[in-house]
């Protein structure tokens, strides 16, 4: 195989897109927020400010704001560039060439499969507790954990049908799953909204000295 054909480049035409556009500038705008706020906020922040950062985790999120921000304007250019499915695999193909896009893609995979499995373990361990303090319902041992035998964990029983939840609704088609998306990204927003309003009022500023 020639060097040249390892970086060749693809050529994309709009016509030759054969995806349906479903998605309005409403869907979009709410994906594009889904995906910068993700569910990870619920889940390791206040880890990381009762563990790690302290107050320090503001400068956390001013820093990883700005880096967001690039982010997000370099897809916006691209999308505006090359408005295609595919998303940064297309991106990269259409720019760098096809042995950077197969990483890519292959980074995506690694990226999205390791976020899944983290955001629905930690979504399974609040489900648990929320069950076991205000209903008394208590899983299995084994059902309760990732695998691991000397624990005597076998299965995340409530990360795995959370995630089976996931898969049959982006089965369902495009429409569907950014109409649900939207529901939970304005239920997010909210949740973040409302907690800053009455968070506010316990703020000690002393812990910033």
């Amino acid at each position: 195989m020639h060097l040249k054909e390892i970086f060749r480049k693809k050529r994309y035409s709009i016509e030759r897109d054969r995806f349906p556009r479903k998605l309005g500038l409403l869907d979009l705008t709410f994906l594009g927020i889904g995906a910068i706020i993700g569910a990870g906020i619920f889940v390791i922040t206040g880890q990381a400010a009762a563990l790690y950062a302290g107050p320090g985790i503001v400068l956390s999120f001013l820093l990883g704001a700005v880096v967001i921000g690039i982010s997000a304007l370099v897809y916006a250019e691209l999308c505006s560039a090359y408005p295609l499915s595919g998303s940064a695999y297309s991106y990269t193909y259409a720019t760098l060439g096809e042995v950077v896009a197969w990483l890519v893609g292959w980074n995506l995979l690694v990226e999205y499969g390791i976020a899944t499995s983290a955001v629905a373990t930690g979504w399974s361990g609040y489900l648990r507790t929320f069950l076991e303090q205000n209903f008394g319902f208590t899983l299995p041992k084994m059902l309760s954990g990732a695998y691991n035998p000397s624990a005597g964990t076998f299965i995340d029983l409530f990360a795995f049908l959370g995630t089976l939840a996931v898969f049959i609704l982006l089965t369902l088609g495009i429409k569907k799953s950014a109409t649900v998306n939207t529901f939970i990204v304005f239920l997010k927003i909210l949740t973040l909204v409302l907690f800053l309003i009455f968070g506010i009022t316990h703020v000690d500023f002393k812990n910033l000295e």
